[in-house]
This record gives C-alpha cells, sequence and structure tokens, in this order.
C-alpha cells in the first residue's frame, strides 16, 4: 500500500525540483552534486508523505503475529494516533531518511548521468548511420557513372 504513494511523489518532486531548479538558476541540465542533491530531497518529501502509511503497514503485520490485528488501513493509522499521538505516524522516519536519502540521491544521479551517456551514444550512432547511408549513396552514383562509362566491371 505505502509503495504506490511513495513512489508517485518520489517521481513527481524529482521531475518538479529538477525544474523548478533549473529555471530558478537559469540552467538548462544540473551537474552530477546538483542532481544528487535533488534526488535526495525528492526521496525525503516522498518519505515524509507516505510514511504514516508504512508505519500502519507495519502496525497490521505485527497485529497479525500477535492476533491483534486492526480491520484496515485506517483503523491502523487510528490505533496509531489514539495510542501515541499524530507523532507516532513518524516513529523511525529519521531512520529512515538515512537510508532513503542517500540511496535517493545516488539513484538519481546515475540514472541522469546513463542517460546522458546513452543519449550521446544514440546520438553518435545516428550520425554514423547517417554517414554511412550518405557514403552508400554517393557510392552508388559514382558505380552507375562508371557502368555508363563502361568502365565498371572491364
Amino acid at each position: 500500500m505505502g509503495m504506490l504513494p511513495y513512489s508517485t511523489c518520489y517521481y513527481f518532486m524529482y521531475d518538479t525540483l529538477k525544474k523548478s531548479y533549473c529555471v530558478r538558476m537559469n540552467k538548462t541540465s544540473l551537474n552530477r552534486g546538483e542532481m544528487l542533491l535533488v534526488g535526495a530531497l525528492s526521496g525525503l518529501t516522498a518519505s515524509t508523505i507516505s510514511f504514516p502509511l508504512e508505519v500502519a503497514r507495519k502496525r497490521l503485520m505485527v497485529g497479525a503475529l500477535r492476533g491483534k490485528c486492526p480491520a484496515n488501513m485506517a483503523a491502523a493509522l487510528s490505533e496509531v494516533v489514539q495510542e501515541e499521538g499524530l507523532m507516532g505516524l513518524y516513529r523511525g522516519w529519521g531512520a529512515s531518511c538515512l537510508k532513503v536519502m542517500p540511496n535517493s540521491g545516488i539513484t538519481w544521479m546515475f540514472y541522469e548521468a546513463w542517460k546522458d551517456i546513452l543519449l550521446i551514444k544514440h546520438l553518435v550512432g545516428l550520425k554514423l548511420c547517417v554517414k554511412f547511408q550518405d557514403d552508400r549513396r554517393r557510392n552508388r552514383r559514382s558505380m552507375k557513372g562508371l557502368l555508363v562509362l563502361g568502365l565498371w566491371g572491364s
């Protein structure tokens, strides 16, 4: 249950933060350090928003083992708030962020780096392909000229 809100927020925040940063700083792209920071912040935001669902999910799992399982996600959230207050929904959030932020930053940094590398290779490949096709066309024209002159194949 927690993965869908987390993933949705994670990708949305990365894209939004990246575009906002580029506009604010008058840039067309980010350097590696900026990618790392934007990725880490997107992970932090996504984790903060979806963390109460993770707490409720864990409460459901533990409750099932103890035989005292809340009926559904809403009941689990309500139980946490009644027993521990609103702060109970974020118990363990700090430790989670210590994992999520570096992971998200590194993931996005490598994603963008590989995207750039593959895009450059693709563009170079296209350029070579076009050059090859142009060379083949030129060679065909010169062969046709030689055939017309009767020099080809003699």
